[in-house]
């Protein structure tokens, strides 16, 4: 791919990026996140380096070039404590199709958003996919990195039900094998979420091993706020170790790899390729 076979876009030419184009490569990654409290253990860039060390990963293996990571989302709940940042659900929409139109304004046909905001990204990301998708005619998905492996995290985990949540094992696990350095886990404590609720609601229903029904009841920043303290998790990161988040991290990589099979392998035609100055 050019350029110490980097698979970051940003850092390659726009010469390269043609060339890379010319050789018969029509498909880009884009890694989306969030800037939001992971408890006191935890940085608020979790997600959005999920995202970033997924997509750079499949993309090195793949040969697929990666653009630059988003690293705003939609997480208005998570503006019950300082540092947290969220974008409009409009305003991600915009973003993303904006993106996906100068992509294929320049000749790509197939672009994959990878979501490192366990699904609270989704339905943003999935309308502007769609909406270009039927517009364009062009290849587009959204892969999330919480789901795309969600039956494998019953093999890593060793928490009891309730232990997953967020900044929980899994995500701290996470964090561990990709940035030990912003890890603190001498301030991680359990915050288990009740494991025989009557429901699961909310973004963080992420829990295979509970077994109750799932709906999606968002919270009030108020209520969130009251639920969570100054302690801004759920779930029991005390289990967290490098080995499970690594175990994790290739599941995920794996498992976008064939995403990235499965799009190469669909007949495109691009239909329509409107750069986003154009109505």
């Amino acid at each position: 791919m050019g350029t110490a076979e980097t698979p970051w876009a940003h850092e390659k030419s726009w010469r390269e990026v043609r060339e890379y184009l010319d050789s018969g490569n029509d498909m880009a990654i884009l890694p989306v996140g969030s800037v939001e409290q992971h408890g006191p253990h935890m940085p608020m860039g979790h997600d959005a380096f999920a995202a970033h060390h997924v997509a750079r990963d499949a993309g090195q293996r793949a040969g697929v070039l990666v653009y630059p990571t988003l690293w705003y989302g939609w997480t208005n709940n998570h503006m019950a404590l300082t540092g947290t940042v969220t974008l409009r659900p409009e305003t991600l929409t915009a973003v993303v199709t904006d993106i996906m139109a100068s992509l294929l304004y320049h000749g790509f046909n197939r672009v994959i958003v990878v979501n490192g905001h366990r699904r609270a990204n989704l339905a943003p990301l999935e309308i502007a996919v769609n909406q270009m998708r039927q517009r364009t005619g062009a290849a587009l998905a959204v892969v999330d990195v919480g789901i795309i492996a969600f039956d494998r995290i019953a093999d890593i985990r060793t928490t009891p039900p309730g232990g997953q949540g967020h900044a929980c094992e899994l995500e701290a696990s996470h964090a561990l094998h990709m940035n030990p350095h912003l890890v603190d886990m001498e301030k991680a404590t359990p915050q288990s979420s009740n494991p025989e609720p009557e429901w699961m609601t909310g973004h963080h229903i992420s829990d295979p091993a509970v077994d109750a029904p799932r709906f999606f009841y968002p919270k009030t920043v108020e209520e969130y706020r009251a639920e969570i303290g100054d302690q801004g998790q759920s779930g029991d990161p005390t289990q967290a170790t490098p080995e499970k988040g690594r175990a994790f991290h290739e599941a995920v990589v794996e498992r976008l790899i064939g995403v990235i099979e499965y799009i190469k392998a669909r007949e495109v035609n691009v239909r329509h390729r409107p750069a986003p100055f154009e109505d």
